[in-house]
């Protein structure tokens, strides 16, 4: 019989899982059902997934638990329609109290065939890292794409050292908060397999900070911890009309908030503090540079572009950093459901 709960239930599972996958999906029937299936045929079997309707319209809830009736170590929990964080966070602290590392999975990517196992191998040979992660292939809905590995999203790394020094990371340099400063260097949570208490013990998803949540739980995370890379495809990331990830007016709307919030954070220590501000200036190489690459190969008007944007990022970290302090939301209470959430009448 299928697992269908409300939130807050146990989970009957006899041992805990290695892995836990969490995926919350709204009304992608047909790429939801190609991330479960894609889970489920990873060589690494030793998971749990728990799927998140958040409120869906369509037939996903009667898919999903479709496929629950026949994968006992599935769980389907259906949501009302909720904040994204809130879906994703519901799906989190639902997962087996013992299980050592979380995947929070976008309901329109895939993993590739033995990526579960390549990560968990990485993991347990860095034990002390908060988590390692791998490398995203932009793709249609069919997987095909012409990205080679050193073309593809955050291959290649700006970082700020410790002494305040703008870098280039060589491959297997470790994301520290002098490397997350400058960019949000991962492109999706499914890249990454998190250890579970340190996912819990951070911030969390804050929706406040809109679709860069995950980039400022990074930025929180990394102040006390790092990931370690694997520089090999392990997510197939879609890439079409239906995801937001690639709204830059979002993205840009949500970088200011969390440029704003680091600079109003009275728990960073000075150090932190002054890589934060030259990691905002470093970000301003990444237009140059961008403009420098377009004028190589004769675009003038986006090189043109890029540095205009280049320059007016230099004036907002001018103006942040010599103006008054920003006020910032409550991250405390913007996105985390209750400890003892309501149980939606489900059994």
């Amino acid at each position: 019989m299928a697992k269908l709960r409300g939130m807050g239930c146990a989970i009957p599972v006899s041992m805990p899982p290695k892995i836990s996958i969490v995926i919350s999906c709204y009304n992608r029937l047909a790429e939801t059902r190609q991330a479960i299936d894609a889970i489920r045929s990873q060589d690494f079997q030793d998971w749990e997934l728990i799927v998140v309707d958040n409120g869906c319209t369509d037939n996903s809830l009667e898919m999903l638990m479709g496929v629950a009736a026949e994968e006992p170590r599935m769980t389907v929990i259906p949501l009302k329609r909720s904040q994204v964080a809130v879906a994703r966070m519901t799906g989190i602290w639902a997962t087996h109290p013992e299980a050592g590392y979380v995947v929070v999975h976008d309901d329109d990517d895939w993993l590739f065939p033995g990526a579960l196992t390549k990560l968990w191998t990485l993991a347990k040979a860095n034990p002390d890292a908060a988590g390692v992660y791998g490398m995203p292939l932009r793709c249609d809905d069919n997987g095909n794409s012409d990205e080679i590995l050193s073309k593809c999203y955050g291959s290649r790394r700006v970082g700020v050292s410790d002494t305040g020094k703008i870098v280039d990371l060589p491959e297997d340099a470790p994301d520290t908060f002098g490397t997350m400063v400058v960019w949000c260097w991962i492109a999706t949570m499914g890249q990454v397999l998190i250890r579970r208490d340190v996912l819990l013990s951070s911030c969390g998803f804050v929706q406040a900070y809109g679709i860069s949540d995950d980039w400022n739980m990074w930025l929180d995370i990394t102040r006390t911890n790092h990931f370690v890379r694997l520089f090999e495809f392990t997510l197939y990331k879609r890439t079409n009309g239906t995801n937001l990830s690639g709204n830059k007016a979002l993205r840009a709307v949500s970088e200011r908030a969390i440029r704003q919030r680091l600079r109003a954070d009275g728990t960073m220590t000075p150090a932190q503090q002054r890589i934060a501000k030259i990691g905002y200036f470093a970000s301003c190489i990444l237009f140059l540079r961008s403009a420098a690459k377009n004028l190589r190969h004769k675009n003038v008007r986006e090189a043109l572009m890029q540095t205009i944007r280049a320059l007016r990022r230099v004036v907002r970290v001018c103006a942040l950093y010599t103006g008054p302090m920003p006020a910032v939301p409550d991250a405390t209470t913007a996105y985390m459901i209750p400890e003892k959430p309501p149980m939606l009448g489900i059994k």
